[in-house]
């Protein structure tokens, strides 16, 4: 069972864009209220701009901050030559309107594609790519299951793209189900992958997974009891989705 290295893919990234000319522009990230998750995260971008000396900077606000002002500094960041891609931190408070937020990112900063209308693919979707490429995965003839369909950042953007690669590969099948899904075990019993973005602990069991599956994990880790059965690869919490996923976002940035 292969145990899939996700700092050892994104530090791979990182030396590929080091050999690239260095972006200009700088890569603004959005902040609102202090979720500790959030802040976790905005230090690992921190860092690997360091790495490559990208000018990275973190606009914080406050929660109470109005849905008109955020929509306005939102606008700003679009509007400024000097800003070349821009990160709105999710979650964002319950009280703003997320939608309505992503629409003033302009599709040429948008490093994340929340628009789903930038030039490049959501950092989900390509980590799944590295993951895939990374232990030969043929998805000829298989079944894929992706719990969370709901989710905005790994779930939607993760189906969209199977469902484009279904129009060009044989006889792979694609299945969705959500937190909400009555007896997960039968739902997953036939897949040969399965992709998780739920962030519920200890929501999948690999005794539920037949033999040689595989595994990626963007969520809280699941309770794969990895003695149990012979998976073919599983990614790690932490060090599996998470570095690979901050390290294609920058090479977005490149890109963008």
């Amino acid at each position: 069972m292969k145990r899939i290295d996700g700092n050892k893919i994104a530090q791979q990234i990182i030396d590929e864009l080091k050999k690239r000319s260095q972006p200009t522009k700088r890569l603004v990230a959005v902040l609102v209220g202090d979720n500790e998750g959030s802040l976790s995260f905005l230090q690992k971008k921190k860092d690997i701009a360091q790495e490559l000396g990208i000018d990275f900077q973190l606009r914080e606000f406050e929660q109470s901050i109005t849905q008109e002002d955020l929509e306005e500094e939102i606008m700003k960041l679009s509007n400024d030559d000097s800003v070349g891609g821009i990160i709105v931190q999710l979650p964002l408070p319950t009280c703003l309107n997320r939608a309505e937020v992503i629409m003033k990112i302009v599709s040429a900063k948008d490093v994340d594609n929340l628009t789903g209308e930038a030039t490049v693919l959501a950092p989900a979707v390509k980590v799944v790519q590295d993951i895939l490429k990374e232990v030969n995965f043929d998805l000829s003839g298989k079944t894929v299951a992706v719990v969370g369909s709901k989710g905005f950042l790994v779930g939607q953007p993760v189906i969209r793209w199977f469902g484009d690669q279904s129009l060009r590969v044989d006889n792979l099948k694609i299945k969705a189900a959500d937190i909400e899904t009555e007896d997960l075990k039968s739902f997953l019993a036939d897949a040969d992958l399965v992709i998780s973005g739920v962030g519920k602990n200890n929501l999948i069991n690999a005794e539920w997974l037949k033999e040689g599956a595989g595994i990626i994990d963007f969520g809280q880790p699941a309770d794969l009891n990895l003695n149990s059965r012979n998976l073919s690869f599983y990614t790690p919490m932490p060090g599996g989705t998470g570095p690979i996923l901050v390290a294609e976002l920058f090479k977005n940035f490149y890109k963008l």
